[in-house]
This record gives structure tokens, C-alpha cells and sequence, in this order.
């Protein structure tokens, strides 16, 4: 997966791509990571030391993640008498390159983590993973949010989809089994606010914007009192940013799944260019007098530190965004975290998104320890387990938890809410299967590149409107 690469960034931008693309379009984009740059650290979990328990060790490329991990590791371990350590290796990179390093030596921990539904096939391909299709039953998968599972269940077609590449080839494996399980989950989508500069502002902060319109008044008031550090940031130097993680889930919200889902494909009446899709990108444009300066030029990474560090009000980004902003110092009291809220008088009140799997884990192909190893899997999916490590990792975990979160803070508690099983007023921002070529053609990508044409004042609405409308009716006729 290559792509969304700046500054600290492959791992972050990896992480972040499985939140944001479709399978075919998951290769055009990263998805985020740790603000870490370890190159390894461990730490123990558990207090059987020397009660006789098992002792294992997990791997992970996500240093955020640790806390969580190490919690639910705690409990585990108080439980069966076992032991877990948890190790971290960043960047994304070093640690690809560490886990096939072990597997040639044999030398590989009981369990490994990877990114969900791309890596952790392309790790059980090389013989890192085992195959855990008997152990994951039933009763086990209805824990989880059943769009991460039928993300991360291997399907013919992306085998066959695999071979034309054979360092990448999965021709080996067995659709509909599995390989990893999910344990992080969410969804881009987000948009998140310092609340002190509100407050300066004089916007109210007891609650979040509850239409697209009344977030743009709260924009436009913040940077007319605060000035450039008023506006909102994202990393539009890779397009997808803004195309993904903004403009789709304003646009499900205004348009309704049927015609939203119409525009991407065939039907004439919601093209790019009809009244209802040039009135979304006229929504869009709306905040291109409010981006801070150079947004064009900011990469993810940049544009969440200029809000870190007080250079912008407003962020767009993921439920991954929090972990890092929390790892660049700001004081989680500080920060109003919501869903890109649907416009005024569009097809639904609110915004729903589907949580997708970003990171996965499973049983190394040489431990000794397979039955504890899934055992400790297991629970991590549990209730007890998921929500010591969404609490400690200031995270989404896999796990559906319904109405258990309610003593979390705030701002995970807000995210968590807008996370929602599979529904018809519900946006899965993975879902590219009605574009052409389902995603995995290069319209999609070039969707982004005309949205920032809008922002960087180089388009109107029509002009941006016409444009798409003319290169998906090209792409559409270029379908066999």
C-alpha cells in the first residue's frame, strides 16, 4: 500500500488508508499510525512471571496502540495466569521488514499485528500467519462490527486480483477464511475543534454543529476573530483528504444513499454536473475562503500538528486522529471531536459511518503457544478486553460495545457514537463499488484533484461539476 507518505508519516498515512478506500482504491492512500518514531521498545503485561503461566509476546507498529494493548494484556494475564509482552517497531517500514526477518529465522513472536484486510493476507501468504478460520467462529465474529469482518474475510476476487503482481500474490490462501482478527477499528469522516479558541471566538462548545451550514458560521466566526489560526486544516497536498474524508460524507448526508450512489455511477438525474451534485460542491466551497493558509501544500501530519500546536481551529481527519493529537501534547479536554454533520434539508439529520477494520492481529506460524495466543485474541475481542483497549489507547476498538462507553471521555464517546452497523442511512466510507471500475480505476483518485481545483480557486462549482460529470461518463464508457 504506497501512498499518503510525508514527514513522520508511512505508518500514520498506512493506517489511515485502510479507514479511508475501498479494497481497489485502498492502494491509492495510507491510513494513519503512531507520532512515533520507536525503533522498538517492549513491556510486560500480566503478573504470572514466575507462576508457571505461558509467556507471550505480541508484536505491533502502533505506538498508541500500546497502552490499550498492555491493559488488556493486564487483565488477561490476572485471569489465566499467562503472561503477555507487548513490543512496538515503527516506522511502518522497519517493521515489515522485521516481521519477514524473524519469520526466515524462525524467530517470529506469538503474535503478530498488521494492517487490516491488505498486510495481514500478504503476512499469511509468506507463511508469518496461520490460518484461524476454525477458531474465529459464530459466536466469536458477532462481537466484532460486522462490517469489520466482511472487510478482513479473504474473497476470491481479491485473489485473483493479486496474482497479476507476485510479490503480492495471495494464490495461496483460501477465500472466505481468515488470518487475523480485528482489534482497531474506525472511520475518517471526523472533524475535530480546540475548544479554548472557540470560546475566544464566542462559539458555543456545550455541543457540536448539528448541520454542515452551522459548522461553516461557526468556521466563519473563528477565523474572523482569531485571524489565519482561526481556520480549518486538513492534508490537501494528497487530495484524497479532502474528496474522502469531507466532501463524501457531506455529500451522502445532503443527497441520500440512492442518489449519492447514483452520481457514482449511471443515473443522469444526480450526474456531477445536475443541480443537487453542483449544490454539493457548492457546499464544499463554502470553506475555501476558511482554509488556513498553504493547506494545499500540508500533508496529514503537518495539517494535524498545525492544530496541535495552535495554528488552526478546526482539523479534518479520522477517529485515528485523536491518538496523535493526544501524542503532540494538547490536553484532551480541549478538543470537540464530531462527524461531519449532514447540510440543512438534505436526506438525513445525521451522520452514520460504517467502522472499518485498520488493525488486525493473529498467531504466528511458529508459536508454541497457539491456544493461549487465540485465547488472548479472544478476549481482546470481548467486551472486558475491547474496552480496556479503546480507553487506554484513546481509540475505536473492533468490538461493538454499544452502550458500555458511557464513561468514556467526551471526545472517544462522540466518535464512538457515530460508529453504526451497516444501514441504509449509513456511509461506509470504504464503499467504492458503484464508481467505475468499483473503485479501483484512477477516476476515483482524480475526483480528488478536481475538488481542490475548487479550492485552490481554479474552478466554480459548474466548472468542477461538468468536469466529473464528463470523465465518469468517459470512465463508464470505457467499462466492458
Amino acid at each position: 500500500m504506497a501512498g499518503m507518505t510525508d514527514g513522520r508519516g508511512r505508518l500514520r498515512a498506512r493506517t489511515r488508508a485502510a479507514a479511508l478506500l475501498a479494497a481497489g482504491a485502498v492502494m491509492a492512500l495510507g491510513a494513519a499510525g503512531c507520532g512515533s518514531s520507536d525503533d522498538g521498545g517492549s513491556s510486560g503485561s500480566g503478573d504470572a512471571g514466575g507462576s508457571g503461566g505461558k509467556s507471550l509476546t505480541m508484536w505491533t507498529f502502533k505506538q498508541s496502540n500500546v497502552p490499550g494493548l498492555e491493559a488488556a494484556a493486564a487483565a488477561w494475564g490476572r485471569r489465566t495466569g499467562n503472561t503477555l509482552r507487548v513490543q512496538v517497531y515503527t516506522p511502518d517500514d522497519a517493521y515489515a521488514t522485521k516481521v519477514r526477518a524473524a519469520a526466515n529465522t524462525r524467530d517470529l513472536p506469538d503474535i503478530v499485528s498488521a494492517h487490516s484486510a491488505s498486510e495481514e493476507w500478504q503476512f499469511a501468504a509468506a507463511g508469518v500467519l496461520d490460518d484461524i478460520t476454525d477458531e474465529f467462529d459464530q459466536a466469536w465474529q458477532d462481537e466484532l462490527y460486522p462490517s469489520a469482518v466482511s472487510a478482513t474475510s479473504l474473497t476470491e476476487e481479491r485473489i485473483r486480483a493479486s496474482e497479476a503482481n507476485s510479490s503480492t500474490s495471495l494464490a495461496g490462501l483460501e477465500p472466505g477464511h481468515f488470518y487475523a482478527v480485528p482489534y482497531l477499528s474506525g472511520s475518517a469522516g471526523f472533524v475535530f475543534a480546540r475548544k479554548s479558541a472557540l470560546r475566544r471566538a464566542g462559539v458555543d462548545v456545550s455541543k457540536p454543529p448539528a448541520t454542515y451550514e452551522e459548522m461553516v458560521s461557526a468556521i466563519e466566526k473563528t477565523r474572523a476573530s482569531l485571524g489565519e489560526a482561526g481556520g480549518i486544516a486538513t492534508g490537501l497536498k494528497i487530495p484524497q483528504t479532502g474528496y474522502y474524508w469531507l466532501f463524501r460524507p457531506m455529500s451522502f448526508g445532503f443527497l441520500g444513499r440512492a442518489d449519492f450512489l447514483g452520481r457514482q455511477g449511471r443515473d443522469p438525474s444526480v450526474a456531477w454536473n445536475s443541480p443537487k451534485s453542483v449544490e454539493t460542491l457548492s457546499l464544499y466551497d463554502r470553506l475555501t475562503p476558511l482554509w488556513v493558509p498553504g493547506v494545499l501544500a500540508l500533508g496529514i501530519d503537518e495539517a494535524d500538528q498545525k492544530f496541535a500546536d495552535g495554528s488552526a481551529t478546526w482539523d479534518v481527519g479520522g477517529t485515528y486522529t485523536l491518538s496523535f493529537l493526544l501524542d503532540q501534547g494538547m490536553d484532551l479536554d480541549d478538543v470537540m471531536v464530531f462527524p461531519v454533520p449532514p447540510p440543512a434539508g438534505g436526506a438525513y439529520d445525521q451522520t452514520k459511518l460504517a467502522p472499518a477494520p485498520l488493525v488486525s492481529a493473529g498467531v504466528a506460524s511458529t508459536s508454541e503457544n497457539r491456544a493461549e495466543a487465540i485465547d488472548f485474541l479472544r478476549f481482546l475481542s470481548s467486551r472486558e478486553g475491547a474496552m480496556l483497549f479503546g480507553e487506554g489507547a484513546n481509540d475505536i476498538p473492533a468490538t461493538d460495545l454499544g452502550d458500555a462507553t458511557a464513561s468514556w471521555n467526551p471526545a472517544l464517546r462522540e466518535m464512538f457514537a457515530a460508529l453504526s452497523p451497516p444501514g441504509e442511512d449509513v456511509l461506509d466510507v470504504n464503499d467504492f463499488s458503484a464508481d467505475p471500475g468499483a473503485g479501483s480505476g484512477p477516476v476515483t483518485a482524480a475526483s480528488a484533484d478536481v475538488l481542490n481545483k475548487i479550492v485552490a480557486g481554479k474552478a466554480t462549482p459548474q466548472q468542477a461539476g461538468d468536469e466529473l460529470a464528463e470523465m465518469y461518463e468517459k470512465a463508464w464508457a470505457a467499462q466492458k
